[in-house]
């Protein structure tokens, strides 16, 4: 009997523990994602910027708004090697650090512009397949507002909202910080289904 009892708090002690240690991972995960979009973001910017735009190689041709990017942020290794399933084939998907499967998690795509701006200067990043949690997580600590970083539009498979740092009391930017219950609003998919993108300028 005391065996028993002995082995049961064991088991309930090892039960903590490993609980403990996949929040723990998780949370990991979840900074590496983070992470994977600022330091993917950099890159492009790094890259184009000095070009004036997004174009297709060797051209001064602009993307197509919308058009999938993927093969050409592979080919110039601008986002980081960690995200690629197979480095060693052209049609390997791109995964965030909580994504996985047969298609891409992380999405590269050419984006609108506003009008009179130059049809190469935005592109979006988005994550694809997210937890509820993570998704309202990833939308109230990503640091949309700061200048620096760029971002001029934020969606979900939910809503889109727009920011103008030029005019602060623009409706759409009043959103930012977003609030518990509109992170809850904007990822109102199940678990698993909810897709966050972040438009940037270069």
């Amino acid at each position: 009997m005391e065996i028993a009892i002995v082995l049961g708090g064991v088991g309930l002690v090892l039960a903590a523990v490993w609980a403990v240690a996949d929040v723990v991972w998780h949370g990991y995960h979840f900074r590496k994602m983070s992470q994977q979009i600022t330091t993917t973001t950099q890159n492009i910017r790094t890259h184009f910027s000095p070009r004036g735009g997004i174009y297709m190689p060797g051209t001064d041709q602009p993307y197509n708004v919308g058009e999938d990017l993927e093969a050409m942020v592979k080919f110039l290794r601008l986002i980081p090697i960690e995200m690629r399933e197979d480095p060693t084939r052209g049609d390997d998907p791109v995964h965030h650090a909580l994504g996985s499967g047969d298609t891409s998690s992380f999405l590269v795509r050419a984006a609108q512009n506003n009008v009179g701006e130059a049809t190469s200067k935005r592109f979006e990043i988005m994550v694809r397949h997210l937890q509820r949690s993570d998704c309202m997580r990833l939308l109230m600590e990503f640091p949309a507002l700061i200048p620096e970083i760029g971002v001029r539009r934020v969606c979900t498979t939910a809503v889109c909202y727009n920011i103008n740092p030029d005019v602060p009391d623009t409706a759409d930017n009043q959103v930012f910080p977003l609030t518990l219950t509109t992170a809850e609003r904007m990822c109102s998919n199940p678990d698993g289904e909810n897709d966050v993108s972040f438009t940037f300028i270069l």
